[in-house]
């Protein structure tokens, strides 16, 4: 008589609500991001007035917009997604920065995004899961 072995079949390692959660607080991030792109092209003289009321002149808004577009792509791929966050975390710093620096009360909206970015994708993201875990204690 030969010895059976019993397949245990595959468990998901991902819960449901963890993807769809982290899906959710992902997109919170790219929104705050995109807002920009959408009233630079509809309203461009308010974004020129936004960008002056913060000391940057009209030459720094491609510089601004492209960094803004790297961070989202990079983010919304699965691959590159911790480097985007990374990248996105570098420039909410930058926005924080900005805003305490001439006293505008908008910069928490700056802290929720990265907040956001970082749980959607450690909610998301088995590798970051794997990297970072969070242990309960005995």
């Amino acid at each position: 008589m030969g010895a059976s072995t019993q397949v245990a079949p595959a468990q998901p390692s991902q819960k449901k609500w963890m993807k769809w959660t982290g899906r959710g607080l992902s997109l919170v991030p790219v929104l705050f991001m995109s807002m920009g792109f959408v009233s630079a092209f509809l309203q461009p003289k308010a974004m020129l007035d936004g960008m002056a009321h913060f000391g940057y002149t009209a030459d720094r808004l491609p510089i601004v917009f492209t960094l803004e577009a790297i961070a989202v792509v990079l983010f919304l791929i699965p691959q590159t997604a911790i480097f985007g966050a990374v990248f996105m975390t570098a420039y909410f710093g930058g926005a924080v920065a900005t805003h305490v620096r001439i006293h505008d009360p908008g910069w928490p909206l700056a802290v929720i995004g990265g907040i956001c970015a970082w749980i959607g994708l450690y909610l998301r993201e088995e590798r970051l899961r794997e990297l970072v875990p969070f242990r309960r204690r005995r």
